[in-house]
């Protein structure tokens, strides 16, 4: 069993960057967009519906101002839960290794040495019980023989673009290894395939889990987690957990 906790996380699932990049490419579209329709979606076609034409392409562009425009998310605190859950694990001499945090901050490599000093300091301070270290690694090339030798488990975003990549790059299979990307639909999907999926309350990635199980484990979470901190004025949604 593996007992690592090296966790991998990728800086756009702390802080919500695509709205951040909205702000900067179109702040006046956001007026029509409802944040808790956008919290609970179930793909990443919301902007298209708020009038941003090729979203997809446009947020491949991104800097640093999506950054810096950018309010946090729940797993910002909610990473904070789960090392603080790892250490009392630990200290019940449960088998597990101490957990680190190494902070992916790519796409934003425009970011100046002191700007990324700053943001490495204030996540030692968040995280201060654990290691913390930050890198700027390309989704292409965190290959599964990459992850699986320098870490345990990878909370990502970008689950379709970057299996797209390495799906011939399995020659090593890492079923040990663990990936949360958030439960989000391919933009493939038709509307009407979607409404049907919430209708019958089927869960889309049971298939998926399964289909890759021998290869990598992976763990959807709900996307709420990825996304900008829940309303003060809707105190009865639950937070989702990691």
């Amino acid at each position: 069993m593996r007992t690592g906790r090296r966790y991998l996380v990728d800086i756009d699932t702390l802080f919500d960057t695509r709205l951040g990049w909205a702000k900067v490419i179109a702040p006046e579209a956001l007026e029509k967009l409802e944040l808790d329709a956008f919290r609970k979606r179930h793909t990443d076609i919301w902007a298209e519906a708020i009038g941003i034409q090729k979203w997809s392409e446009q947020l491949k562009q991104r800097d640093k101002r999506a950054l810096f425009m950018s309010d946090p998310t729940e797993f910002l605190l909610g990473l904070k839960n789960q090392v603080l859950v790892d250490l009392t694990t630990l200290v019940m001499s449960s088998p597990i290794d101490r957990p680190t945090i190494t902070i992916n901050m790519w796409p934003y490599t425009d970011l100046t040495a002191e700007q990324s000093d700053t943001f490495l300091q204030n996540f030692r301070q968040l995280y201060n019980e654990v290691k913390v270290d930050m890198v700027y690694i390309d989704h292409k090339d965190l290959s599964p023989g990459r992850l699986d030798s320098i870490w345990d488990v990878w909370y990502m975003f970008d689950w379709f673009n970057w299996v797209t990549v390495h799906a011939g790059n399995f020659a090593k299979k890492i079923p040990q290894f663990k990936i949360h990307p958030p439960a989000l639909l391919t933009d493939g999907l038709t509307t009407e395939a979607i409404e049907a999926i919430e209708r019958d309350g089927v869960n889309p990635f049971s298939a998926l889990t399964r289909f890759m199980e021998e290869l990598v484990t992976i763990d959807p979470v709900d996307a709420r987690l990825y996304s900008i901190l829940r309303p003060l004025n809707s105190p009865d949604e639950q937070t989702p957990q990691p």
